[in-house]
């Protein structure tokens, strides 16, 4: 629906988008079929049965012989047996129609995950689509042998506009005996991270590992496998506290003592007569001019701070801001007495706030590959150690969930064992 192009209009790969999308539009009528036949035969019921009636269950009878359960057995009348009839009918054809709507849902989610991944991987992921979509044979063959590992082929070692350096165990026998189709799938740099120069496994997945080992790990990934933008080292961690309950949630900013390694773009919401200051301390935007960008929907910064006596002009704008979660507030640090130190700390990245999601995750990046292991491990235990500190009332003792570091192109997670990290002083336990 929606388009008026056929299978034969189309190029081979768009054919099979084509026919992934069009199967996903007939399992979901069949779903809505299914549905369909469970409120008519729902409706109809099993008329000329007869029922009885043991305690509260009834069960059908054959026929007019007798009851399954005795000859003395309770018999019910035509009426009551066809109404009776009609509700055991409309549990079983809703109970079946249910099991074939849900069969059918079932296989029109799989097909769009299929469609939905050859489509946004056609450019980038070209490996992982000849997988689902293969050139050679039936759809969902084996994919080709990668050229980035024939040292004849002008793209050996490359992987987009990117050179890599192929190690001397990854060769194409070992590419063909060793993984299995969905491995094989994979970008170059995918087993370039997650085997170490021996071709063994760098890490186990499984494991949780301590804060040290697990930076090692991060950064020995960057190093087989450098990356243009993979950059950045990210925490991401999952707490034991429920957004939904005021005591429990948290909002707040952390000070690192290296920095995140990005500066931040910072506003000044002030008065007119304050610009000038606040543009001369490193603001990018403040007073008037401020405002009008934030009232056209003009974002160029990244944090917006102001002092408590400008607040109640601001509250206008909260239907701006507070969806792009910019709003200043007393605890992330943005409402402030004075600019100048906080405009200092923010556009070094000394500063971060950190908020926890509807998810009870919390997402931060605490620096930079270039940083080397030292600093990036004193920013991480400095972060964890506020977050407990900041702990809300009604966090429990034993705080963190789960703990994941990682690169920001990394296409590995590498856990944390929490039993290693700080405890919460805890109302509740």
């Amino acid at each position: 629906r929606g388009s008026n192009q056929t299978g034969k209009d189309l190029l081979p790969q768009q054919q099979r988008l084509h026919r992934g999308t069009m199967s996903s539009q007939r399992n979901t009528l069949r779903a809505m079929a299914a549905l369909v036949c469970a409120g008519g035969l729902a409706s109809r019921g099993l008329e000329g049965r007869a029922f009885v009636a043991p305690g509260p269950l009834r069960q059908l009878a054959p026929g007019p012989g007798g009851s399954p359960m005795g000859p003395e057995a309770p018999r019910l009348s035509a009426a009551e047996g066809t109404e009776a009839g009609s509700v055991g009918g409309s549990w079983a054809a809703t109970t079946a129609g249910l099991m074939l709507a849900g069969a059918a849902i079932g296989s029109s989610r799989r097909q769009a995950r299929d469609v939905g991944l050859a489509a946004s991987g056609n450019k980038r992921r070209p490996a992982i689509n000849q997988w689902y979509y293969s050139t050679e044979g039936s759809e969902g063959g084996p994919p080709k042998e990668p050229t980035f590992l024939d040292p004849k082929a002008d793209d050996y070692g490359m992987w987009g506009d990117e050179k890599f350096e192929v190690p001397k165990w990854f060769t194409i026998e070992k590419w063909r005996t060793s993984f299995v189709a969905r491995e094989r799938s994979r970008e170059l740099y995918w087993f370039l991270k997650f085997w170490d120069k021996e071709g063994k496994e760098a890490f186990d997945k499984k494991k949780n590992y301590g804060v040290s080992e697990a930076l090692d790990i991060v950064l020995d990934m960057t190093t087989r496998g450098p990356r243009e933008g993979d950059k950045f080292v990210v925490a991401k961690m999952t707490m034991n506290l429920d957004p939904r309950k005021p005591d429990e949630q948290l909002r707040t900013t952390v000070s690192l003592p290296h920095g995140t390694g990005q500066g931040l773009r910072v506003a000044v919401f002030c008065e007119e007569a304050e610009t000038e200051e606040a543009l001369s301390l490193g603001a990018v935007c403040a007073g008037d001019a401020l405002m009008q960008k934030i009232t056209d929907d003009d974002i160029d910064f990244d944090v917006l701070i102001a002092k408590p006596a400008m607040m109640p002009k601001l509250a206008r704008l909260g239907k701006i801001l507070g969806p792009r979660k910019l709003m200043p507030s007393p605890k992330s640090g943005t409402v402030v007495q004075e600019y100048g130190a906080a405009i200092e700390e923010f556009s070094k990245g000394a500063s971060a706030e950190v908020r926890l999601d509807e998810k009870s995750m919390i997402i931060l990046q605490f620096g930079t590959v270039a940083m080397g292991k030292a600093k990036l491990e004193e920013n991480f235990r400095a972060f964890i150690n506020q977050l407990v500190d900041k702990a809300p009332p009604g966090a429990p003792s034993n705080y963190f969930k789960k703990v994941n570091v990682v690169t920001t192109l990394a296409p590995f997670l590498v856990s944390l064992d929490v039993n290693e990290l700080p405890k919460a002083v805890s109302n509740r336990d």
